[in-house]
């Protein structure tokens, strides 16, 4: 749902002292790789939320997922303080388990919303993982083009991911490019063509390298709205690489309602918007 990002992204002055229950997202989803591997499937799902009561914000957020190796669940809590209408801080918690790993990721963050952007930096400390930093923000330049991003940095390695987002009339053109310092580079060019208030088709191309491996992804989907706020969403992606090929068919069900407070979350769920409608991080 790339076209709704921008709103959904939420730009201008915020009325933070006021109450409010305006963010809440949920996502039901299945992906299929068949490759020269064999077969690989995974069910998945999250929901999380937010809620103001005064200069607070709480949120939270429980995921599962269940696939042909491992299965597992994740819970996340923070808060956050409205030290002014424009800054929050706060601090949350992440814990996960499955079948292979489990673990607690602490991190504590701070963020600023202007009149046409906003950055936000948290600071991550897992306790079976090095320490990491995550700088987010978005600026929209007018109303119909944006920009998102996103740097992690841990240690010794950094990562840069940008999201240019461009919508004319029914059409939204997302071209999302990612770098790393170890030679990795790729990008995806997205389009999404809404159709009427109930109908849209979307696809997507692209390609990814690094100093020992080359591979290129395309795909095709449609979604259909089932009811207010409610999409389902189906694609098939086909992929090659020099080690593998194989096919994707991704299904999902995404219900959303208002728009995150939080600057990294909104970063995160323009990326998701694209990346789990098209199937593109299942096996790519």
């Amino acid at each position: 749902m790339a076209g709704s990002a921008a709103t959904a992204a939420g730009f201008g002055p915020v009325e933070p002292y006021e109450y409010s229950a305006d963010y809440l997202r949920g996502t039901l989803g299945y992906y299929n790789v068949d490759d020269d591997f064999g077969d690989f499937s995974e069910f998945y799902g999250d929901i999380e939320g937010e809620r103001q009561y005064g200069k607070v914000l709480a949120f939270g957020g429980v995921g599962f997922f269940n696939n042909d190796d491992d299965d597992g669940v994740g819970l996340e809590l923070g808060a956050g303080y409205y030290v002014t209408p424009n800054v929050l801080v706060g601090a949350q918690i992440l814990s996960y388990s499955s079948d292979s790993d489990s673990g607690t990721d602490y991190a504590i963050f701070a963020q600023y919303e202007g009149q046409n952007g906003a950055i936000a930096i948290s600071f991550n400390d897992p306790d079976d993982d090095e320490e990491f930093l995550v700088v987010s923000g978005e600026y929209m330049f007018s109303g119909q083009t944006s920009v998102y991003g996103a740097w992690y940095h841990e240690d010794d390695y950094n990562n840069l991911s940008v999201n240019f987002e461009h919508t004319a009339g029914a059409t939204t053109y997302n071209l999302v490019v990612d770098i790393d310092d170890d030679n990795y580079r790729g990008a995806l060019l997205y389009i999404d063509h809404q159709f009427n208030y109930r109908t849209r088709v979307f696809g997507a191309v692209g390609g990814a390298r690094d100093s020992g491996f080359s591979g290129n992804f395309a795909a095709i989907g449609a979604g259909y709205k089932v009811a207010d706020n409610l999409w389902l969403e189906g694609a098939v992606g086909r992929f090659d690489s020099d080690s593998n090929d194989g096919t994707v068919v991704a299904i999902n069900l995404t219900y959303e309602i208002g728009k995150s407070k939080r600057v990294e979350r909104r970063v995160t769920n323009s990326y998701r918007d694209i990346y789990e409608g098209i199937g593109y991080l299942a096996e790519f």
